[in-house]
Parts: structure tokens; C-alpha cells; sequence
């Protein structure tokens, strides 16, 4: 049985197609398409932390808050002292002053939490986040 491979060398090869693609890259050229190509997807990984994060920590936020709610705490104090604490952890920064809070037995707890949070892109570009979260019925003092 006789094979119909041949040897090949790359070495003279300027437009000869193998496997019907043509190999122009093997003179270096192309890599300025990849090196953009590399540039984009950084970029866009870059964009999607910056703008993820803050959502992720509001998830989080938002999680620990109706756990807190569910809690049964009889003290405003004491709602408010494991709230900041979690919010501590979350490293969110939430002024005192956005934080409302009412532990009550008839209606169960109710917490209100907003703040906003600046995303800065490349140094240029500000988006600012509004983000709140109302948990509980009732109104909070």
C-alpha cells in the first residue's frame, strides 16, 4: 500500500495554501488583529468587575438583610448594630443616616438600607449606582 502524504517544509512558503487556508502569518504578519483582539477582551473583562462588584455586594447585602429581618430582635439598637456590622464586612459604604430600622413584635422587623455607588472606568467614565432595599412591613423610625 502506497501513501499519499508527501513531506512539506514551511520554509519557502510565501502563497501556498495547505489545508485550504493560506498562511500568512508565518512572516509575522497578523499580529497586530491579535494583539487588538487580547486588548478588547481585557477591556471587557476590566468593565465587567468594575461594573459586577457592586451588584454582587448589593446580592450579598440584600441576603443578610432578610436573614436579619427573619431574626426575631425586640431592640431597634440591636438591629441596627448586627446590620452595620454586616454591612462592615461587605465593605459597602452606607452613611448611618440611610440606614432606617424598627424592630417591633406586631409587625416583625422592617429595615430600609440605600446608598449610591460610583463605578470609575479608565478614570473617564462615571456610572453611579442607586441602589435600595426595603425588607419588612411597617414604617422605620
Amino acid at each position: 500500500m502506497e501513501s499519499n502524504w508527501k513531506p512539506h517544509s514551511l520554509k519557502n512558503v510565501s502563497d501556498e495554501r495547505i489545508c485550504g487556508r493560506r498562511l500568512s502569518n508565518i512572516r509575522g504578519e497578523g499580529g497586530v488583529k491579535a494583539i487588538f483582539c487580547l486588548l478588547v477582551v481585557g477591556l471587557a473583562i476590566y468593565a465587567g468587575i468594575g461594573l459586577g462588584v457592586p451588584y454582587y455586594k448589593y446580592l450579598a447585602l440584600e441576603d443578610n438583610i432578610n436573614q436579619l429581618a427573619g431574626i426575631s430582635i425586640r431592640h431597634d439598637d440591636q438591629l441596627r448594630l448586627k446590620l452595620m456590622k454586616q454591612i462592615e464586612g461587605l465593605g459597602i459604604p452606607i452613611k448611618p443616616e440611610n440606614i432606617k430600622v424598627s424592630a417591633s413584635r406586631k409587625n416583625g422587623n422592617f429595615i430600609h438600607v440605600s446608598w449610591e455607588h460610583d463605578v470609575y472606568l479608565l478614570g473617564r467614565y462615571v456610572k453611579t449606582y442607586d441602589f435600595n432595599i426595603e425588607v419588612g412591613k411597617g414604617e422605620a423610625r
